[in-house]
C-alpha cells in the first residue's frame, strides 16, 4: 500500500513539473506571437541597431557574476562580494546540473526549457540579476527568435539555470551587489550553507 502511495505521488509530482513547464512555454511563445504586446516601439538607429534592443542589451551597472552551490545555499558573486540565496533543493539541483557537478537521467525544467528553446532557434543572448524590492530578486533572460528580442521576467535561480546549460555568462547590477551582497572574501565558506 505505501509503494502505490508513494508511486502515486510521484506521478503527481511528475504531472505537477510538467504543467508548470508548459505553462511557462505557453507564455514564452505568446510573447514570441505578439511582440507588439511586450515590447517597446523599435526605433532604428543610424547605424541599424535597435534603440530598445540596444537597452534590453546593455550591461551598464552589471558586472560578470560567479556562481557557487555551497552546501544548501547558491553564491552569486562579483570580486569580494556575493548575494547568498537559499533556494528550493530542486532549484540548487538544476543549477548543480548546469554547473555540470551532477548528471541527472532524466531531463529537469531547464533542460526542457533550453530543448525547447533550441527546437524553436530561440538563442539567448544575455541573463542579468536587476534588481531587488522587498527581499525579492528580479532577473531577466534575454532571447532572441529571428530578428525580434525579448526580455523575459524571470527568478534569478531560473536565470541561472537556464543560462548554465548554455555556457552563458550571467550578470548582475552592481548597484543590488553594493547594496544586498556580504563580503564573501571574510566568511567562512562552511558557515554558508
Amino acid at each position: 500500500m505505501a509503494r502505490k502511495r508513494s508511486q502515486y505521488n510521484r506521478y503527481v509530482l511528475i504531472l505537477a513539473v510538467i504543467a508548470i513547464v508548459l505553462s511557462s512555454v505557453s507564455i514564452i511563445l505568446n510573447q514570441l506571437q505578439i511582440p507588439q504586446l511586450y515590447q517597446q516601439p523599435i526605433l532604428p538607429t543610424s547605424n541599424g541597431t535597435n534603440l530598445n534592443n540596444y537597452q534590453a542589451l546593455s550591461l551598464d551597472g552589471f558586472v560578470k557574476a560567479n556562481i557557487d552551490v555551497v552546501g544548501t545555499s547558491v553564491v552569486v558573486s562579483s570580486g569580494c562580494k556575493g548575494l547568498i540565496m537559499t533556494p528550493t533543493e530542486q532549484q540548487i539541483y538544476s543549477i548543480l546540473i548546469g554547473l555540470g557537478n551532477v548528471t541527472d537521467f532524466r531531463p529537469q525544467t531547464h533542460d526542457l526549457i533550453k530543448e525547447i528553446f533550441d527546437n524553436y532557434k530561440i538563442e539567448l543572448l544575455q541573463a542579468k540579476i536587476e534588481r531587488e524590492e522587498d527581499e525579492i530578486y528580479y532577473a531577466r533572460l534575454i532571447v532572441k527568435q529571428g530578428d525580434r528580442i525579448l526580455s523575459l521576467d524571470a527568478r534569478p535561480t531560473d536565470t541561472i539555470a537556464t543560462a548554465l546549460r548554455y555556457d552563458k555568462d550571467i550578470y548582475i547590477s552592481q548597484e543590488v551587489l553594493d547594496r544586498k551582497g556580504k563580503d564573501i572574501c571574510q566568511v567562512n565558506q562552511t558557515n554558508i550553507g
